[in-house]
């Protein structure tokens, strides 16, 4: 198993990513207004939402950087977006190579970072823990951080999500199709207690993997505009070239019962904005 990170190795990171930074860092962030993070689930495709969010000029969106957790062991504001933007140039230099697939858009403005208006971390499931532990932490992120915060919940069919969390390993670990149903519910669970904890603290969009994939335009608009991000029919025209066309049906490579099957639309029944994949048949 990987081990996790212990608070000494963020704040160590943090120092060392702010000495390198020198005065290069200075007045990158004077035009930052928003501070966006995902939640929810961790293989529900919102790597591809978050591409395309880091892709516009105005934007950076790092992957993976788990920003609550550098929050949680005291690193404070400034050293926190140096990280997201290190993070990103970390990604830049390796082709923006995610899990053998390639999130690069040579078209776009990935690894620009000279107009900042929106920075923010793409790691949904690692979020989604920590506001299960406390779930007032979404709400308390604009004064800590002095920007409004923006969270975007995306989700896709649990059948398909639960799939490609028990097809990929977390920190080393191998899950049962059983435990990866219980992770995804667990996810799902902090990811909601977050969101109704912090209220009208932090404004938030709900979009689905599918929809993305099936009508990006129509997707995207009402991202952006959140954000506050001004969009284009070049940069759409761009999001829609990268996007697959068809959303990848990983359920057909896991083990599924008819019993596990009842299981999970048992337990999706819960959460009325999952109501539309009940009739879905595998």
């Amino acid at each position: 198993m990987t081990q996790a990170p212990t608070p000494q190795d963020r704040l160590n990171r943090a120092r060392a990513v702010r000495a390198a930074a020198g005065q290069r860092g200075i007045g990158l962030f004077d035009r930052v207004r928003r501070f966006c993070l995902f939640v929810g689930q961790s293989r529900s495709g919102h790597s591809v939402l978050g591409t395309l969010l880091n892709a516009h000029q105005q934007a950076v969106v790092s992957h993976n950087l788990d920003a609550l957790d550098y929050l949680a062991a005291g690193v404070g504001r400034e050293d926190l977006l140096l990280l997201i933007l290190d993070r990103d140039r970390w990604l830049g230099e390796r082709g923006r190579k995610i899990g053998g697939h390639s999130y690069d858009i040579p078209e776009l403005w990935q690894g620009d970072h000279a107009d900042i208006r929106v920075i923010g971390d793409k790691r949904a499931g690692a979020t989604s823990r920590h506001l299960a532990r406390h779930p007032g932490l979404l709400g308390e992120l604009p004064a800590r951080l002095g920007l409004d915060v923006c969270a975007i919940h995306h989700v896709r069919n649990p059948i398909d999500n639960i799939s490609s969390i028990w097809t990929r390993k977390t920190l080393g670990v191998e899950r049962s199709l059983d435990e990866a149903a219980d992770h995804y519910f667990a996810m799902l669970e902090g990811a909601t207690a977050g969101l109704r904890a912090a209220g009208a603290a932090v404004q938030w969009i709900r979009t689905y993997h599918e929809d993305l994939i099936r009508d990006p335009r129509s997707t995207l608009r009402p991202v952006f505009e959140l954000l506050d991000l001004p969009l284009d029919d070049y940069f759409l025209r761009r999001c829609e070239a990268f996007i697959h066309h068809a959303p990848r049906q990983t359920r057909h490579l896991a083990p599924w019962t008819p019993e596990l099957e009842r299981s999970v639309s048992m337990r999706a029944a819960a959460f009325d904005f999952l109501e539309r994949y009940s009739k879905e048949q595998r």
